[in-house]
């Protein structure tokens, strides 16, 4: 109780020395009646200095108004540290007395005004990122790149907020500077364990970064407790996805080597994903955890997979998942996913690729991490992860760890979420060390193969953020 007094009488300091000062004088008060006892009180504390003035130099007495000026000066010098203690104390505390009916009223107005005035609160960071990718058969892969976050937050109401990401990244080896975006716009509501969200938000599935990690379009609602729901539905990039990227890739391959620069395919990559979904999960503080998870997806870009006439039709595919883990600590945590994707299959496109198609529809996953890193709130925190993971090109809709998620514009290749994209087994470990509050550092190295050639794959990233 007394951290919450300080700290409005803090914010009600600062508000009110806003308003103007002066300098104290022999007799600042120029319209203070002789009589009125405050007067003394007032130049007693003026004179050491708890209070300084009202910013004309005038106190007009008995009237309403002036009792409002009066009850100003009061609530500065109730602010003071000095005024704590002593004589003053007994000065101020008197002052309070006489004047509380104007105090309570001046309460509830500055209140008012600091919640407007503190509504808009800003977060954001600043990072470093550097990756390596070497696979058998194609270039190697290389990019280094700075980019600048801000994440500003609204308050709308006491249970609605609204929310936005800013970007903007540039290549420091080619010394470029990107395009700025508004990559996240949504709203929230809070009722309690029930959340609501509307716009472009992240989501994040409960396959700890196997199925879907990444932001849409639409809307979600989710609950807390030991028991969590989430519900939602929207549409998102196709070209975030494992067959929207193939798709692209095959269509500049069909427009290079056949001369087809319209083919389907390229443009079937660009068809936003319809998506809805929902996961029932059991999470208790410790012991043993675990949820289920159903999707249903909808795009001109699966029809590689579902369809033959790529021109027309959307492509569905549904995606069911389920995780089991074990709490063992606050601090250590092991859990294994799998995920399921069910879509027709036709005969292949392209003769001999049945093998393709076979292979792309499951994911899995077994993870063990342990640490405390988060935001790198405080020096020293960290954490670390060993997992082996087997990601699909169907059944891992957008993997990738959520604090990197979107961080890097998708090309029409790879998307840089992560060390490990679809279509990719293998090891991958994560480390993350807070070398200064606020300062973090990650590396994430994987090591693993394709499931589609069995070519060799090495990727290593890191990442340097400063929080803010």
């Amino acid at each position: 109780m007394n951290s919450m007094v300080k700290s409005g009488a803090g914010a009600l300091a600062i508000l009110l020395s806003v308003m103007g000062t002066a300098t104290a004088k022999t007799n600042p008060f120029s319209d203070v009646p002789a009589d009125h006892w405050a007067y003394d009180a007032v130049e007693s504390l003026v004179a050491d200095g708890v209070i300084d003035g009202y910013g004309d130099d005038t106190f007009r007495g008995d009237k309403k108004l002036t009792r409002y000026e009066m009850a100003k000066m009061v609530a500065r010098a109730m602010a003071k540290a000095q005024a704590q203690e002593g004589k003053d104390k007994a000065l101020v505390d008197r002052l309070a007395a006489e004047f509380g009916e104007e105090l309570s009223s001046l309460g509830v107005r500055v209140r008012e005004l600091e919640r407007h005035a503190d509504n808009v609160k800003w977060a954001g960071k600043i990072h470093y990122i550097t990756s390596y990718t070497s696979q058998k058969g194609w270039p190697t892969d290389r990019f280094e790149q700075y980019a600048l976050r801000l994440e500003p937050s609204i308050e709308i109401s006491p249970k609605w907020s609204a929310h936005a990401r800013l970007e903007a990244s540039g290549s420091i080896k080619k010394d470029s500077s990107g395009n700025a975006r508004l990559s996240r716009l949504w709203v929230a509501g809070d009722y309690g364990n029930v959340q609501v969200a509307l716009g472009k938000m992240l989501v994040v599935t409960n396959e700890d970064d196997m199925v879907f990690s990444a932001p849409l379009s639409g809307a979600s609602i989710s609950t807390t407790g030991k028991w969590q729901g989430l519900l939602f539905a929207g549409r998102f990039d196709a070209r975030n996805t494992g067959m929207g990227s193939l798709n692209s890739y095959l269509g500049d391959w069909m427009s290079d080597v056949f001369n087809l620069p319209n083919n389907n395919l390229k443009d079937a990559a660009n068809d936003p994903v319809s998506i809805w979904g929902m996961n029932l999960e059991y999470q208790p503080n410790r012991g043993l955890y675990g949820g289920l998870g159903y999707y249903e997806l909808k795009s001109r870009a699966y029809n590689y997979a579902s369809y033959n006439d790529i021109s027309v039709n959307e492509g569905k595919v549904k995606v069911w998942s389920a995780n089991l883990g074990y709490q063992f600590s606050p601090l250590v945590r092991l859990q294994g996913s799998y995920s399921k994707a069910i879509f027709p299959h036709p005969a292949a496109l392209i003769p001999g690729w049945e093998p393709w198609l076979g292979i792309q529809d499951y994911s899995w996953q077994l993870k063990l991490s342990c640490g405390n890193y988060n935001r790198a709130a405080e020096k020293g925190q960290w954490a670390a992860s060993i997992a082996y993971r087997n990601f699909g090109y169907l059944s891992s809709i957008v993997p990738g760890d959520s604090n990197m998620n979107d961080m890097i514009a998708p090309s029409s290749m790879t998307q840089y979420n992560d060390t490990i994209n679809w279509g990719e087994k293998g090891w991958e470990f994560w480390g993350s060390w807070a070398f200064m509050k606020n300062v973090g550092f990650n590396l994430r190295l994987f090591k693993g193969k394709s499931i589609t050639t069995g070519e060799d794959i090495k990727s290593v990233m890191t990442v340097t953020e400063f929080f803010f």
